[in-house]
């Protein structure tokens, strides 16, 4: 799941209609997180 994440951000793939409801929810949660890290400069590992 996070590969997956990882490699649609950096292809700038869009996460469409056809992407299963908990896929996009995992896409969300990760790229919250990410930002988070981005603006506090912290990481939780």
């Amino acid at each position: 799941m996070v590969e997956a994440f990882f490699t649609r951000k950096r292809l700038g793939i869009n996460t469409s209609i056809e992407t299963a409801a908990r896929t996009v929810d995992a896409f969300l949660i990760l790229q919250d997180e990410m930002e988070r890290e981005e603006r506090d400069g912290t990481s939780q590992h």
